[in-house]
């Protein structure tokens, strides 16, 4: 995960960042602005890619969990549609506003998030807030935000730019304070699932057999909501949007540790960490003073990881 310090489209190479890392730390001498750009652009960068991965991996988890799908994702709820919407709002009414150090796109972002949450929750709910009609209530809503997110590029026509560079290059703008918030949230949630796991594995038989077992299936889905839409609703305002990150961690923990959720949720959570945080490494580095953004390498990498799952289960 460190190969993300030594390398990026600022001109200094594997090298100089060594020695760059090595004057931090105590041992020999480096230019300041090659440790100003270590400490202030690379590092940040590399923290936020790898906690966003260990939040979507996590997330990505739970959604398989919740939904009973092996092939859920946390966007399946029309999260990263509302975080869209929340961005072109904020683009189209100018808001300049910065909460606990964040920029006005990604406030609007994470609002977005939430009350893309907030209605899929409600909607679910009149129909018993099954994994079935979480999953029905997610389309519907990312065809509803898709419809109003046209009406604001045609009202703002250069938003659409400047979302498409927040959406694939959320990462460039990575800061400490991203760091803190998605180190708080992943912590909240790995203390909220204690216990949880177990739970988890008798949820996958279905709510009768569930209760029978003694574990109320309406609660464990509500607590697993939850914490997909904090852990994703952050990530995507920290990171931008990263498809694919939570669908293909869970699958490769599961061909590691097993089948059993107390083995896969740990191993999803540091898989996803390294996942998004090589993917971001591979897109500095594979052209000289240019970057690959991470939400491209990973949408090519779970793309071809989606069509391996396909035709290996046909039956989805």
């Amino acid at each position: 995960m460190s190969v993300g310090l030594l390398f990026g489209s600022s001109g200094i190479g594997p090298i100089d960042a060594i020695k760059a890392i090595a004057s931090i730390l105590g041992f020999g001498n480096s230019p300041e602005t090659h440790t100003r750009i270590i400490l202030l652009m690379r590092l940040p960068r590399m923290l936020v890619s790898v906690l966003s991965g260990m939040a979507l991996g996590l997330a990505g988890a739970l959604s398989q969990t919740l939904f009973r799908n092996d092939l859920a994702d946390p966007y399946i709820a029309g999260i990263g549609s509302g975080a869209i919407f929340g961005v072109n709002i904020a683009l189209l009414s100018g808001a300049s506003l910065t909460i606990l150090g964040f920029s006005a796109v990604s406030v609007f972002a994470f609002a977005g998030a939430v009350l893309a949450c907030l209605i899929i929750w409600l909607l679910s709910g009149r129909t018993g807030s099954t994994g079935t009609s979480l999953v029905l209530a997610g389309v519907a809503l990312s065809f509803v935000f898709a419809g109003l997110n046209y009406i604001i590029v045609v009202l703002g026509r250069d938003i659409l730019q400047k979302t498409f560079f927040w959406s694939y290059n959320g990462l460039s703008s990575s800061s400490y304070t991203g760091v803190i918030f998605l180190a708080i949230a992943v912590a909240i949630s790995v203390v909220m699932l204690i216990g949880i796991p177990r739970k988890m594995d008798a949820y996958l038989l279905g709510d009768e057999q569930a209760t029978y077992l003694g574990v109320n299936p309406v609660k464990l889905r509500s607590l697993m909501f939850v914490i997909v839409s904090l852990l994703t609703g952050m990530a995507v305002t920290t990171a931008g949007l990263m498809g694919f990150v939570g669908l293909i961690t869970p699958h490769i923990s599961r061909r590691i540790v097993g089948g059993e959720s107390r083995y896969v949720v740990p191993c999803s959570i540091l898989l996803g960490g390294i996942t998004l945080g090589l993917a971001d490494a591979v897109g500095r580095s594979i052209m000289p003073f240019q970057e690959v953004p991470a939400s491209v390498i990973m949408n090519i990498a779970g793309g071809l990881f989606f069509f391996y799952l396909v035709s290996r289960k046909p039956s989805w």
